[in-house]
């Protein structure tokens, strides 16, 4: 019999898109799959900046009120949880952040040693520059100040050769590749406030989602090394590239799902609530032909722009050197298919890549990593974010 009692962390999880923010409480226990017992998402409109903070105020305000009540009533935690969190997670997405890779390295004729001492002077001069970069930007989200969320090493190699714990060895090649992200100062600060307005927490931590997309990926698929990962947002898409098993560089454009339902609604002269409301009975085969063929036509159009973009930004930005044949799709369930067969039917893909797969992040590919709670929600964004905590213990600590 073991000694020790163990311990449930009950964590409440934010995705926070450009429209689309959902709110989740996961459950993590000591050798079991992570468990998501409640998902609540919703699609918001945003007009500007300062009505978009107020409005995610008053959904993550609503949002613990909500998860905490229905907490209390799950038989799974019922005199376990106290209505307090363990913890507090929010998985920032475009455009809430902005973020860089960086490279590093030091080469010299005679060894040196590896110090915690030099991996910090590295990070915080990198730190300096992006810092620099964004305050040179136009950016109208970040002018009001901004804070370095994440500055993550994400690949070591001493003399050539990856190593994970670099700490203490010698070398006379140092190759550092560093992923950094800072988000609005204003954001980090409402949000926070928030949450400790209604429980004490151990922890409040904010990460930008090509992390927690790139820590997913590695936990579902450990043999990828090299990969496309490419997150829809509803206003943008962001593709980064996974190299060596490391994230080596990102690009995005301002084209997401919400512009196929912009774009069926022109063409049938609608709101694009109520083309979203088309778009999904046109899914289920249930229109009419003319309905049907004028949504054909919008959704060709959109597609022409969309791959337009994505090709542009491979040639451009990786300069079309990408050693991989798989892609990785994160977006709206609703939208999944889509876009996969969107790449799938590419000619100038295909001639890119030569034959490749693409994976959207399915029930079935999610459930290998996390649970879900008898009747609840399946979330490939919350569900993301409760691989990336589980495999952190030290992120609750």
């Amino acid at each position: 019999m073991s000694l020790f009692k163990k311990v449930n962390k009950e964590v409440l999880v934010f995705d926070i898109g450009s429209k689309s923010v959902a709110a989740g409480l996961v459950l993590l226990q000591d050798k079991k799959l992570p468990t998501i017992l409640r998902v609540i998402r919703k699609n918001l409109s945003f007009d500007n900046s300062v009505e978009n903070e107020q409005v995610l105020k008053q959904f993550i305000d609503e949002s613990i009120v909500d998860i905490a009540k229905n907490a209390r009533e799950l038989p799974s935690l019922r005199g376990v949880f106290k209505g307090a969190f363990n913890q507090v997670l929010f998985v920032l997405r475009l455009p809430w952040y902005s973020s860089e890779n960086r490279r590093v390295r030091i080469k010299k004729d005679e060894v040196f040693t590896v110090s915690g001492g030099l991996i910090d002077r590295i990070l915080d001069e990198e730190e300096k520059k992006f810092e620099q970069t964004v305050a040179k930007g136009n950016t109208s989200r970040f002018n009001m100040g901004a804070v370095m969320i994440e500055r993550q090493p994400v690949r070591v190699r001493l003399n050539g050769y990856d190593t994970l714990n670099p700490i203490q060895k010698k070398t006379n090649d140092l190759d550092v590749s560093i992923y950094m992200s800072i988000a609005p100062k204003s954001l980090l600060k409402n949000a926070r406030d928030i949450v400790l307005k209604h429980s004490h927490t151990e922890g409040i931590s904010f990460h930008s989602f090509p992390l927690v997309f790139f820590e997913s990926i590695i936990a579902l698929f450990p043999q990828e090394h090299n990969a496309l990962l490419i997150d829809i947002g509803a206003k943008d898409t962001e593709i980064s590239l996974l190299k060596h098993g490391a994230l080596e560089k990102s690009a995005f454009f301002p084209l997401g799902w919400n512009f196929v339902e912009r774009k069926i609604g022109e063409s049938l002269g609608t709101s694009d609530d109520i083309a979203s409301s088309f778009f999904r009975t046109y899914q289920e085969n249930r229109l009419d032909a003319t309905t049907s063929n004028a949504i054909n036509q919008a959704i060709e159009g959109f597609k022409s722009d969309w791959l337009s973009s994505v090709h542009d930004s491979l040639s451009n930005v990786f300069e079309g050197k990408i050693s991989s044949n798989v892609i990785f799709l994160a977006v709206e369930p609703g939208y999944s298919k889509l876009f996969e067969n969107f790449i799938k039917d590419s000619p100038e893909l295909n001639k890119l890549f030569g034959i490749f797969r693409v994976y959207g992040l399915s029930d079935s590919i999610i459930k290998q990593a996390v649970s879900f709670h008898a009747g609840g929600i399946s979330d490939p964004f919350i569900a993301m974010s409760a691989i990336f905590i589980n495999k952190h213990g030290s992120f609750l600590s």
